[in-house]
């Protein structure tokens, strides 16, 4: 009878999903065939048969799925989380968590602690209140922009100001 938890692809990507966070640094392909006692190539050949995919593409997908992880609950540098996951060169590191994620690392940090707040769903939210909107208060005379000569509105002058100042910051 044929026991798939006995071959070594299945025991490999068990020590691969549960390693222990002092370990990431180590996490490679020969760390983990050394834990298993099985050979790097019987390992490669054996995990890409059961799961078709790489088993260093596996391994790399986990660290930048530990690195997300790191970027949102700690405050580490991205440097130091790169160096903790065994990244040589940060660069290569940002290059690698954009292509997985879409994001570089300092947006991924920003957007996930700032634009997503984590909600507890265990609370009783209440009852829904719609946004209320302030009552507009009119100047008490004429709005000096600097552009009086252009005559462009005041909303027309911060509109393009905002689209450059995003701009500017989706290039960082």
């Amino acid at each position: 009878m044929y026991n798939k938890e006995k071959r070594a692809s299945y025991r490999a990507r068990a020590v691969i999903d549960n390693c222990p966070d002092e370990d990431y640094c180590e996490l490679n392909l020969n760390w983990v065939s050394k834990k298993i006692d099985v050979s790097d190539a019987h390992l490669s050949r054996s995990f890409k048969q059961d799961f078709d995919c790489n088993i260093k593409d596996y391994i790399e997908v986990k660290k930048l799925e530990k690195a997300a992880e790191l970027l949102v609950e700690t405050d580490m540098e991205v440097k130091a989380i790169a160096a903790f996951l065994d990244y040589t060169n940060p660069g290569y590191f940002s290059r690698k968590f954009s292509d997985h994620w879409k994001l570089p690392p300092g947006m991924y940090r920003t957007c996930n602690q700032f634009c997503f707040p984590p909600w507890d769903f265990d609370e009783d939210p209440g009852p829904y209140k719609p946004f209320e909107r302030p009552e507009p208060v009119e100047p008490e005379g004429p709005i000096e922009t600097g552009n009086e000569e252009k005559e462009e509105p005041i909303l027309e002058i911060l509109k393009k100001r905002f689209i450059k100042y995003i701009k500017k910051k989706l290039r960082q």
